[in-house]
């Protein structure tokens, strides 16, 4: 958990966009592909990290990808030209972001097997609150010239939680090792490894274009209100607290109930509040019921890995997940820039979160008439 709360930061990058922007002299179109380049490295260390896994002890895999990522900051933190923040954020941090993110998440389903759900909900729990504990600490450190105090505070607090973790794992002697469990040919169940990437991509594709704009929902049609800006930032802070808490509920969850009843009703209780969302005209309706989109969408991240790792095995489970985690990465690109678009067409969020509705709708049609159809997890 203190690996994923410290890599969690870097989804607090939109803090950054304005004093990179006068720094640099760039547009805000190429400042926003940095963390669009992040995310696409981090999506392909996930997608590729099992092959690292057994490489190396857990210690020495945390403490690299915790080193790694303080020096994608470093490098940052001294950028005076664009491309060297293209090295430095993207590629380096969001490579070891995603090395580090990745392993912790299947090391915790190995060692706490009795209590995976519950476990893999937690890692996952508090790389969301990592985003939003960072995203208000290094603002402090952030001026309108510049942002390097800001990533010089974030190499330190990375080199600090790669050591004390890396020193935890290896007093403990903790290995990565296969635990006896179902094993699956991969070749000939990848029919279903394309229904989990269906499902899990329709079920965040809509919450992050709800995320990915919730102060704008909030703000918009609204401005007759008083307190109008306040709710907005309450909305943005609200779904955040409700991804750290849906993350810590599927985990318990998972240890108790059916896993296919969440990948079901978690998209279906996602699309009825994004639906609400569409035809709400209240600000604080909505920044209520965006901490309840936010809630769902942390509790379907949390939940597909365990269900992968359920179904899958564990030998198959985090290359599977590698795979289905894909899915997520284009939702990021593609989500929060198509819900911009639909807005700036139709000048109301309306539009945009009707789709994300059918899209959640999708996804838990996908489950109960695919996933659960075909074999019952």
């Amino acid at each position: 958990m203190l690996v994923t709360f410290v890599l969690g930061s870097i989804h607090a990058f939109s803090i950054f966009i304005h004093s990179l922007e006068t720094l640099l002299g760039e547009s805000r179109g190429n400042i926003s592909l940095v963390y669009s380049m992040a995310l696409v490295c981090l999506t392909l260390f996930v997608l590729f990290g099992y092959r690292f896994y057994r490489l190396s002890s857990p210690a020495s895999i945390v403490i690299a990808s915790c080193g790694g990522a303080a020096i994608g900051m470093l490098i940052t933190a001294l950028a005076q030209q664009l491309w060297q923040v293209f090295v430095g954020y993207s590629l380096i941090f969001g490579a070891a972001n995603g090395l580090g993110y990745g392993f912790v998440l299947q090391l915790v389903a190995r060692e706490m097997p009795d209590h995976k759900g519950f476990a893999m909900g937690a890692v996952t729990a508090a790389y969301a609150i990592g985003a939003t504990v960072f995203a208000r600490v290094l603002s402090e450190f952030i001026t309108p010239q510049s942002s390097a105090g800001a990533f010089l505070f974030m190499a330190c607090s990375l080199l600090l939680a790669g050591s004390v973790a890396g020193t935890v794992l290896w007093f403990t002697r903790t290995r990565y090792h296969d635990l006896s469990g179902n094993v699956t040919n991969f070749k000939a169940d990848s029919h279903r490894v394309r229904l989990y990437w269906i499902a899990y991509g329709l079920s965040v594709f809509a919450g992050l274009m709800a995320i990915g704009h919730a102060a704008g929902i909030v703000q918009s049609g609204h401005s007759n209100q008083m307190n109008n800006s306040s709710l907005a930032i309450w909305g943005a802070v609200l779904i955040g607290a409700g991804n750290a808490i849906g993350g810590f509920a599927a985990g318990y969850l998972c240890d108790r109930i059916p896993v296919r009843k969440l990948l079901t009703g978690l998209p279906l209780v996602s699309a009825i509040c994004l639906f609400a969302l569409a035809l709400s005209d209240h600000a604080s309706l909505s920044a209520a019921v965006l901490s309840l989109v936010g809630l769902t969408y942390g509790a379907i991240i949390a939940v597909y890995p365990y269900a992968i790792n359920l179904q899958f095995g564990d030998h198959d489970g985090p290359r599977v997940y590698g795979l289905v985690f894909t899915a997520w990465g284009f939702a990021g690109l593609m989500g929060p820039w198509l819900a911009g678009t639909l807005y700036d067409n139709s000048g109301s969020y309306s539009v945009p979160l009707a789709v994300a509705g059918i899209a959640a709708l999708l996804s838990a049609t996908t489950v109960i008439f695919s996933i659960i159809a075909s074999e019952p997890v």
